[in-house]
């Protein structure tokens, strides 16, 4: 279990805030931004062809992983779980460098084939353009044509553990590991309605009354 693992991401425990998403908008929240690790751990789990128990793509689609071989988290609701269904123990070895995570699950080797994980789009549904009116004068000191929500296109996708004889490299079975959709977020863009107040205008030698 990954949140059983490392449970609550708190300041306390060193957690930074990071963005996440939260009813389809992008928040930021301590740990955000974890599920980076929880999607490496998940894929080195498939292809080390590991029982998984517990997995839940992402509302969007993320950009480090392909579609259908992510893996999201969130604390005391959505949890990543697989359980090592081999004879011998299991180390789980990470890091990460420069935004990037790297994970090693080491064992002992008993399989003559290998797995690898495959991903396979279905389908797109494309973002559209929402425009949100303003006064000129806004309080958040919105511009016109501001981007104010980024977009995600949706997908449809699914993805398959497909083993292969090591001798030969020839398939010897595949079978549906996923089958997921990630959501549609459209660009939200502002539109400012009416003009700021002129401020009032003045002749040589004339002083306006405060």
């Amino acid at each position: 279990s990954f949140n059983g693992t490392l449970g609550e991401r708190t300041a306390d425990k060193g957690y930074k805030p990071g963005a996440s998403y939260v009813g389809g908008q992008t928040v930021y929240d301590y740990g955000g931004g974890i599920c980076q690790v929880a999607t490496t751990i998940y894929y080195c789990a498939v292809v080390s062809d590991l029982e998984i128990l517990e997995r839940d793509c992402h509302q969007y689609a993320s950009s480090y992983t392909p579609l259908s071989t992510d893996a999201t988290i969130f604390w005391n609701g959505i949890d990543m779980r697989f359980r090592n269904n081999t004879k011998y123990p299991i180390r789980i070895e990470a890091s990460s460098s420069n935004g990037d995570v790297f994970v090693k699950l080491i064992g002992t080797e008993t399989k003559d084939y290998y797995v690898k994980f495959e991903s396979e789009h279905l389908d797109t549904y494309p973002f559209e353009e929402e425009f949100k009116e303003f006064e000129a004068d806004n309080e958040k000191g919105y511009k016109d044509g501001q981007v104010l929500t980024d977009p995600y296109t949706g997908y449809k996708s699914r993805s398959f553990r497909a083993k292969y004889d090591k001798a030969t490299g020839k398939l010897i079975e595949r079978t549906l590991e996923n089958v997921d959709v990630y959501s549609t977020r459209n660009r939200v863009i502002c539109k400012i309605i009416g003009t700021e107040t002129e401020p009032p205008t003045t002749e040589p030698g004339i002083t306006v009354p405060p």
